[in-house]
């Protein structure tokens, strides 16, 4: 839940125009790795979501 609602506040920020396309699509990748990372239980629920709100 806590991916999804920083996916959907990042892809606004396409549509507004503060980020680009590949700067979205690099983010996604690397996000996508550190919710893997999470489900598999290498880090922690709350690291996750503090890597989420500073990255």
């Amino acid at each position: 839940m806590a991916y999804r609602k920083e996916y959907k506040k990042r892809f606004a920020r396409i549509k507004a125009g503060r980020i680009t396309n590949e700067e979205f699509l690099a983010w996604g990748e690397r996000a996508r790795a550190k919710k893997q990372a999470c489900d598999e239980g290498t880090i922690s629920l709350d690291e996750f979501r503090e890597w989420l709100e500073n990255s």
